[in-house]
């Protein structure tokens, strides 16, 4: 059974305890929203080539 994505969306909200405005600290919410966003890809990119090798 194919499967097909046509559009796939993905949201991260990281909230912190302090809410300051550190550029930082932003800076690094971004890069780990980032990431998982990339390991959450990785992993369906995973399950879609095992669905397809069966």
């Amino acid at each position: 059974m194919p499967l097909e994505i046509r559009e796939l969306v993905i949201k991260v909200n990281i909230e912190t305890a302090n809410h300051t405005s550190n550029t930082d600290v932003k800076e690094q919410m971004r890069d780990l929203e980032d990431r998982i966003i990339e390991k959450c890809l990785e992993k369906i990119q995973r399950k879609i080539e095992k669905s397809l090798e069966r």
